[in-house]
């Protein structure tokens, strides 16, 4: 699966690229939905207390390194670290087998003292590994969402280690030291609560007005064809009932509707961001997607790609360089869209703007969108 969600909160990551632009106007009908317009609040999605993983969060974890041998990962430190004292502290702490591989364990004073340009370019290659906390345990941040250290609920010791352990990966805010802050907390309750801020993620609440000239017929744009009578019935009832806006899930299908802004059940652990992005578009659930590639041909089989004129219930899906699938979400209206940013329970269904769902995919190198095929 091309995003999954292993450790705390994950995502399957390469090698930092540069983020495609993700220009608000590169759809110009997109409704022709007008920015005053548009009324937004970001709405903070605390984890339900069962859902927090019992996995002792001051463990330390090992740094692996495959497909090396000593010599190789010294060069590596090297080259990434650019200090020999730092390289010689942390040669103790490398060991490595008569074959390919080392593993390095580092104490947590070590960790903490690595500057920050440091960090970002050893961790940066860590990163490619799957397993390790930098890649199971990343979590990213919008810049415009502030430091880390101002996440809603934090113990007040962590702040100032969250900004110090903070590390950029393509130029977006990453931490990852869950081992570091946790031994530093002074009690369980405060290392719960550390995890429980950490785990808490964010939806958008979007509403449209509908009482200016022309806003109905701008929303309606935005909507496939076939839908866009029944659209304009509801928006035109709610104008007539007295409203002057109307929330933007509200015009999602039923099951959207339902599940935006909540955690998936237990039973539903398994959906992810492909699934998903079927789901909010078809009447009835489809099976699990068994791997993106799959999914990848199923979509290009029945869906047709779309360069403009991006509509309601379109297809987004994100590219690294090498071309992998890594991300699929629904276009809503206006930039945003509806997403599931992996699997598992820890990952609630959510409504985000393009700018949000690029920042937490950094190897993102191209957008796709896809539409439906018509029924023949």
């Amino acid at each position: 699966m091309a995003v999954v969600a292993i450790g705390w909160f994950a995502y399957r990551n390469d090698q930092p690229r540069e983020l495609p632009v993700p220009a608000a106007s590169a759809n110009p009908a997109d409704g022709g939905v007008r920015s005053e317009e548009l009324i937004t609040r970001v709405r903070l999605l605390p984890t339900p207390e069962e859902l927090i993983p019992p996995r002792d969060c001051a463990a330390p974890r090992n740094w692996l390194i495959p497909d090396r041998d000593r010599a190789s990962t010294l060069s590596l430190l090297t080259l990434t670290l650019r200090d020999p004292a730092l390289v010689a502290a942390m040669e103790p702490h490398l060991s490595c087998g008569t074959g390919p591989g080392c593993t390095i364990r580092p104490p947590i004073e070590l960790i903490e003292s690595l500057p920050a340009p440091a960090r970002s370019r050893l961790y940066g290659v860590l990163n490619n590994i799957d397993t390790n906390p930098q890649a199971e345990d990343a979590f990213r941040r919008p810049v415009a969402a502030g430091p880390f250290s101002a996440i809603v609920g934090l113990p007040p010791e962590a702040r100032p280690l969250m900004d110090r352990l903070t590390w950029q990966q393509g130029g977006v805010p990453t931490f990852s030291d869950f081992a570091v802050v946790c031994s530093r907390l002074p009690t369980e309750a405060s290392r719960r609560a550390f995890v429980r801020a950490m785990l808490t993620r964010r939806t958008t609440d979007v509403s449209l007005r509908i009482d200016s000239p022309g806003a109905i017929d701008r929303i309606v744009a935005g909507f496939p064809d076939g839908a866009q009578p029944a659209i304009r019935a509801q928006l035109v009832a709610a104008r007539g009932a007295g409203d002057s806006t109307i929330a933007l899930a509200a015009l999602m299908p039923e099951w959207a509707r339902i599940h935006v802004g909540t955690f998936p059940a237990a039973s539903e652990a398994w959906t992810n961001c492909f699934w998903t992005a079927l789901r909010f578009i078809d009447p009835t659930p489809s099976p699990p997607v068994p791997d993106a590639e799959l999914w990848g041909a199923m979509v290009e089989r029945e869906f047709v790609r779309v360069r403009e004129d991006y509509r309601f219930g379109d297809i987004l899906v994100l590219r690294d360089g090498s071309g992998r699938r890594t991300h699929a979400a629904t276009w809503l209206l206006a930039g945003y869209l509806f997403t599931k940013d992996g699997m598992g329970s820890l990952m609630p269904w959510r409504v985000a703007s393009l700018d949000d769902l690029l920042n937490g995919f950094p190897t993102t190198v191209t957008m796709e969108f896809w539409r439906r095929r018509p029924a023949s």
